[in-house]
């Protein structure tokens, strides 16, 4: 079976830079499409369990549910191979800095990007991909996976 990585894609929900939560969730699930169809060939799959959270009821305005969406998002980072930031955020959020530094791999930071901008995104991707083959990115993730599953 083919080597299949697992990326986290990380996205502000909370209300920032004029926009509000609603907007950043539609403009989340595009780049959720679009991330999934332009990495199609590269076994690449695509997770965002907070995004799930939210459509299924949770409320970013609640400081408890909000903080359980970021702790899901952790514990999931921690077992991916990289993160994949996108949104019109200048910058990632508290909450996407917490998500990303509980991977033990790279971000691949896709903040500000276009669509059509395509061919340069999976450039990208492709870049964070051929990093974790490297020997010693891999002896990293390892060590920092045996250390989640003590």
């Amino acid at each position: 079976m083919t080597r299949r990585y697992l990326a986290l894609m990380i996205a502000p929900v909370s209300p920032s830079n004029g926009r509000t939560v609603e907007q950043n969730i539609d403009t989340a699930k595009q780049w959720y499409t679009f991330l999934r169809e332009i990495t199609a060939d590269l076994s690449i799959t695509i997770v965002c369990p907070w995004l799930l959270g939210i459509l299924l009821g949770d409320d970013d305005s609640s400081p408890k549910q909000r903080e359980r969406g970021i702790v899901d998002s952790e514990t999931m980072a921690s077992r991916c191979d990289f993160t994949i930031a996108v949104g019109v955020a200048p910058a990632l959020t508290t909450g996407m800095q917490r998500e990303h530094a509980a991977c033990p791999g790279s971000c691949v930071n896709l903040l500000k990007c276009l669509p059509w901008m395509t061919e340069a995104i999976r450039e990208q991707i492709r870049v964070a991909i051929r990093s974790l083959e490297s020997p010693d990115n891999q002896q990293v993730i390892r060590s920092a996976r045996e250390a989640v599953e003590r």
